[in-house]
This record gives structure tokens, C-alpha cells and sequence, in this order.
């Protein structure tokens, strides 16, 4: 089924109710696609959330936040695999700068706060992320544990836009 809404945006797929319940892909106006299983008109379950600039959030959604399991995919090619709270970096996991080395670790709130082996290599800094590193900056590049910002705006807005919506 096809669901149009006043602001432009739609929804291709499983209703109930008049509401995105089952598996759909939601357009938001401003190009953003949620793909995957809709419960009360949030993404509920696996699914993937795709931003207009390529950034990608993949994973276990709670009532459209990103828990427990997933990936980030920056625009910028940096990488994080493993486990996430709140749409945060947080627990067990993988940070992969753009053609760098991985951090492999512990983060909490988007911080890595405890290495394991490989990621005490030298990593570039990311094109458009910023890698505040708490210890050696060297040649402008950061060594050992630091804090990851994405610097697309678009990745931060992602979940406040996809929102309960109904049929009008």
C-alpha cells in the first residue's frame, strides 16, 4: 500500500490501521529512506536508514533508535561495526577510518575507552569526521584511544525525521 503525506513524504509498503505496520520503505521529503519492519509507524527491528549524502545506519531499531546491534557507514568511507545504544558507539566494536587501519574496542558514547590489539596503529584522520585522540597527535594524526564525531548533519537528523506518522 501506498501512504502520501502532507509534507511530501510517503510510504511504500505493509499498513495497519492506516499507520506503516510490516515491512516498508518510508521517503522522507528531504530524501532520507528508512527500509525495513514498521511496528505502530516506527522502524521496529532490522532495518537501514540511508541519508541523501550516502551515510548509512544499519541495524536492530527500537522505536526508530538504533540499539543493541548495527553499523554506521560515514559519508566519508569511516566505518563502525558492533554493538550500539541509543544510535551511540557503545560496547564491543570495530571503527574503520577511511582507508586506515580499524580501532577495535570498547566504546562508550561514541568514545573508545578501551583498545585491543590493532587498534593501537596509527590511523589518518577521516576527511570529514573529527578524531579527537586523547593522547599523541603526530603529523596530524591521532595514535590510541580518542572520541569519533561524524560530521554529517544529516546522520544526527535521521531518526528525529522518521517519526509516527498517519494517513491523513
Amino acid at each position: 500500500m501506498l501512504l502520501n503525506f502532507p509534507d511530501g513524504s510517503r510510504f511504500e509498503g505493509e499498513t495497519r490501521n492506516g499507520e506503516m505496520y510490516g515491512y516498508g520503505i518510508y521517503y522522507s521529503a528531504d530524501g532520507i529512506r528508512c527500509i525495513g519492519c514498521f511496528q505502530n509507524g516506527n522502524l521496529n527491528g532490522k532495518g537501514m536508514i540511508i541519508s541523501p549524502d550516502g551515510g548509512t545506519m544499519m541495524g536492530n531499531f527500537i522505536n526508530n533508535v538504533l540499539d543493541k546491534y548495527g553499523c554506521f557507514i560515514a559519508p566519508d568511507g569511516t566505518e563502525y561495526y558492533g554493538q550500539i545504544k541509543n544510535n551511540e558507539m557503545h560496547g564491543s566494536g570495530i571503527f574503520i577510518f577511511e582507508g586506515g587501519a580499524p580501532n577495535i574496542g570498547k566504546f562508550r558514547k561514541n568514545e573508545l575507552v578501551e583498545s585491543y590489539g590493532a587498534s593501537r596503529q596509527v590511523v589518518k584522520q577521516p576527511k570529514v569526521s573529527n578524531y579527537s585522540p586523547q593522547r599523541t597527535r603526530k603529523n596530524g594524526v591521532g595514535i590510541g584511544l580518542g572520541s569519533v564525531i561524524f560530521a554529517s548533519t544529516v546522520l544526527g537528523k535521521l531518526v528525529k525525521n522518521t517519526t509516527k506518522r498517519k494517513r491523513f
